[in-house]
């Protein structure tokens, strides 16, 4: 599937051709760093270039560095983020919109 690289596909490939609301894409990173550019790549080419449906999500262990947090909501990428950091982080994203910081979540 074009650029785009997934640890799992859940149930199966057959499934994503057939109906690709009903398949997840899974994808892990052992460490944020750098490695969220990715993320908004393998995120970006399934949803853009083939029409997948919208419903991405980016959850973190630990506080994202804000940057990624940021470009996730611009993309219309899901957040979730550890509780405790959730109001330090919105507070820190005062430049986007309403709609954009919407997707910016607490994991419980």
């Amino acid at each position: 599937m074009g650029e785009a690289e997934f640890d799992f596909m859940i149930p199966d490939s057959t499934t994503l051709r057939r109906d690709s609301q009903k398949a997840v894409f899974i994808s892990l990173k052992r460490e944020v760093r750098e490695r969220w550019k990715l993320t908004v790549g393998d995120a970006y080419i399934p949803r853009k270039i083939y029409g997948f449906p919208d419903n991405i999500w980016f959850v973190s262990l630990f506080d994202p560095p804000l940057d990624a947090v940021r470009i996730f909501l611009k993309l219309g990428i899901r957040v979730y983020v550890p509780n405790g950091s959730y109001n330090r982080i919105r507070d820190r994203l005062g430049d986007l919109s309403g709609e954009e910081l919407s997707g910016l979540r607490r994991f419980s």
